[in-house]
């Protein structure tokens, strides 16, 4: 038996006591009640873990033309405010619903001893891009630095 998906809410420490993270909610990350993390494992036991594993690469695709979508939309336009565009910003918040609700079964599908460290390589990810912001941010106060006075 794998073990079960915990909602970002309701992690449990070493010594199993709660510890709930607020970040979680500071980052509007959706929270997955339980009675949709039970919904999540029926997909899985109905359809499948190949039928799921499939459909997660059909809503990332999905997704990743609703943002290509918007792109297109912006620099036709040249203003988010219109209609088109408002429906294209709808389609992206849907798309990105249905690839969270996709990304929570792969974690429920590929169980702790199946993933490589995957909190450890968010981390590592996350301080890579902050090293790389750290360094855009100097290259910007560098380049303003040398402008010329007036």
């Amino acid at each position: 038996m794998r073990a079960p998906v915990r909602r970002p809410g309701d992690h449990r420490g070493p010594a199993g006591g709660a510890l709930h993270l607020k970040h979680y909610e500071d980052a509007l990350i959706p929270e997955i009640m339980p009675e949709g993390l039970q919904t999540i494992d029926r997909a899985i036991g109905t359809y499948g873990k190949d039928t799921q594993l499939t459909k997660a690469v059909e809503e990332m695709s999905e997704l990743t033309k609703a943002l290509c979508k918007l792109k297109e939309c912006k620099r036709k336009y040249d203003t988010p405010f219109n209609r088109e565009a408002q429906e294209v910003y709808s389609n992206i918040e849907e798309e990105t619903a249905d690839v969270f609700i996709m990304l929570v079964q792969l974690f429920a599908i590929f169980n702790p001893h199946e993933l490589v460290n995957i909190t450890k390589i968010v981390w590592d990810k996350l301080d890579r891009l902050k090293d790389n912001l750290d360094k855009e941010t100097a290259k910007q106060e560098d380049g303003k630095d040398e402008s010329p006075e007036h």
